[in-house]
């Protein structure tokens, strides 16, 4: 005999399995997660290596990001899924720079701008209703593409680098004690 009685009602029982799935949902998606950054380790500095640099901005905002729920549910991605987004994801000096990084990667037509300034400056919410109205020839500018040849590059061990991290993952959860 133990020497101790132990004793489980039903709603014990029924707390304790809807506790254990959601460990084992909670490991799968840092598993998964692990395995997506590992996937993206090598892609990041081969983005960085690819971008024209003038200041220097768009390099460093260059870094992977986890996306949020709301965000995966308004792209039609499943909202407890792991994903990640890699590109220029931090600002520099305040400014975000992804609308940069698209232009560079994508480039810009040549064409007529047609532009509305407030004569007042960027102070919008002092507008007394006096704006300048012109328009200019934008001479454009070339694609100069550093995503995609670093995806292209990099996709080749795709799936064994993702396997990696997560059995890495595992392992660490294992010596730690955290799974079995």
């Amino acid at each position: 005999m133990s020497g101790f009685d132990f004793q489980l009602s039903a709603d014990d029982l029924d707390r304790m399995e809807r506790d254990l799935r959601d460990l084992e949902k909670n490991i799968k998606t840092r598993a998964v997660s692990a395995g997506l950054r590992e996937v993206a380790r090598p892609i990041r500095p081969a983005m960085k290596a690819g971008v024209t640099v003038r200041t220097g901005k768009l390099k460093r905002s260059i870094g992977t990001r986890a996306l949020s729920k709301s965000f995966k549910q308004k792209h039609g991605l499943a909202p407890d899924d792991p994903a990640l987004f890699i590109g220029a994801v931090t600002k520099q000096r305040g400014y975000a720079q992804d609308y940069k990084a698209r232009l560079v990667e994508h480039g810009v037509d040549a064409g007529t701008r047609e532009v509305r300034r407030n004569l007042k400056g960027h102070q919008r919410w002092k507008a007394d209703g006096k704006y300048t109205f012109y328009s200019y020839h934008a001479p454009g500018m070339k694609a100069q593409p550093f995503m995609k040849p670093a995806f292209d590059k990099n996709a080749s061990g795709a799936a064994g680098r993702f396997y990696e991290g997560l059995a890495a993952y595992l392992d660490r959860q294992r010596n730690r004690g955290q799974i079995l």
